[in-house]
């Protein structure tokens, strides 16, 4: 418990004092505990991926001799878009598969609000209920790290982690920005978000968009100021959808709760959008997160010094070894006073030659423009060439 709260109180701290909107973790006591006490208005759900491992492990028999129980249960934990409907599905569940005594099922549904999606709906969470997200950031971290890792080593690893992560970030974007994805529409929203998502979430929301051609609207109530829609789909299993739509300020709720949960607007709201004839989406729908500006922040390191943002990947690895050799010299400087004195001495020394360098450059370089901003005008101010006139005779 100790250790989960210093760990949270460190997070919290690095954070600049953001709390966490959801957290997903393993299942266990401690840290659900430390995160009651550390950050009580987050919502705190739990991998499926575990669900489904203790599931298979505690109805083997069931999963062994029902092909469709694999789906049902999962139906369970991710269809249900009211708690209703949750529950009416679980219910069935138990009695089609005579599972009604089922201890374990039964201390499942206990903390049922941690696991079934339906109680997560009303918190983003990018979509991230699975430890997808985190186990391709361990396979990718373990790159870099062996068991044998001394602390000092660690550091420097994680810091060549970082600046190949960015690296990598880079040539994306640039690929991004010489690209542009093929659309597959006339409606000037659809080239709006691909002028402004990253292009992985421009293919997301463009799924979106390619399901409005299967779905009804149909107004159901308008009482001046607020609008009720329903949504329908016109083949295959027509579930219905509810749309409450605030013309004056521009905002749509689905019952489905796609935006609310993974941050882009659902088929359903842009059918909406679509048949009221918007040219743009409200700024509200373009979650910063999302979008291609966000890689043109300034990032800061640990000490908050401004990271270079470059498109150049020489100086992200020239920034990442000068910051190990400088990260080096700090540890051993610092753990005695005498030395402490002698590293401070020499940093600041190199410091002023640094500056110095740089300062005498960028007045060579002044200099040079100078004389070839003289040369020009020397040029332009000389009297035009003109025929050589010709002599009377």
């Amino acid at each position: 418990m100790d250790a989960v709260m210093w760990l949270f109180t460190t997070f919290l701290e690095a954070m600049g004092g953001k709390k966490p909107v959801s957290i997903f973790t393993d299942q266990s006591r401690a840290i659900a505990n430390a995160i009651s006490a550390m950050f009580p208005d987050s919502h705190h759900g739990l991998y499926l991926w575990h669900i489904y491992q203790n599931a298979a492990k505690h109805l083997s028999q069931v999963f062994a001799g029902f092909k469709s129980f694999t789906s049902r249960f999962k139906a369970c934990i991710y269809d249900g878009e009211t708690i209703e409907e949750f529950e009416e599905s679980w219910k069935k569940l138990l009695v089609d598969f005579k599972l009604t005594d089922n201890v374990w099922l039964q201390k499942l549904y206990e903390f049922r609000e941690k696991w079934a999606q339906v109680y997560s709906r009303a918190y983003f969470c990018a979509g991230m209920t699975t430890t997808q997200r985190s186990e391709s950031i361990n396979k990718f971290l373990k790159k870099y790290f062996g068991s044998t890792l001394v602390f000092r080593e660690f550091v420097d690893q994680y810091a060549k982690a970082i600046a190949s992560r960015r690296e990598k970030e880079r040539e994306v974007e640039n690929k991004t920005q010489q690209t542009s994805p093929i659309l597959v529409s006339q409606w000037s929203v659809e080239r709006e978000a691909s002028e402004k998502y990253m292009k992985k979430v421009f293919y997301l929301f463009q799924k979106e968009y390619q399901q409005t051609l299967d779905f009804s609207l149909k107004l159901e109530d308008d009482d001046g100021t607020i609008s009720t829609y329903i949504v329908k789909e016109l083949e295959g299993w027509k579930k219905i959808r509810k749309l409450v739509y605030n013309p004056l300020e521009h905002s749509v709720s689905c019952t489905c709760r796609k935006f609310e949960f993974h941050g882009i607007l659902c088929s359903h709201s842009l059918k909406l959008f679509r048949d009221l004839q918007y040219e743009s989406l409200p700024p509200r729908y373009y979650l910063k997160r999302w979008t291609r500006t966000i890689v043109d922040e300034d990032v800061f390191d640990l000490h908050g010094d401004l990271i270079p943002n470059d498109t150049d990947p020489s100086l992200t690895i020239r920034y990442s070894g000068l910051s190990q050799i400088s990260q080096r010299i700090v540890s051993k400087g610092s753990k005695f006073p005498n030395v402490s004195s002698l590293t401070e001495v020499g940093l600041l020394e190199l410091e002023a030659r640094v500056e110095s360098w740089i300062s005498s450059r960028c007045a060579n370089q002044n200099v040079a423009s100078n004389a070839q901003n003289s040369s020009t005008l020397n040029v332009d101010d000389e009297a035009p060439l003109r025929d050589p006139t010709k002599r009377q005779r």
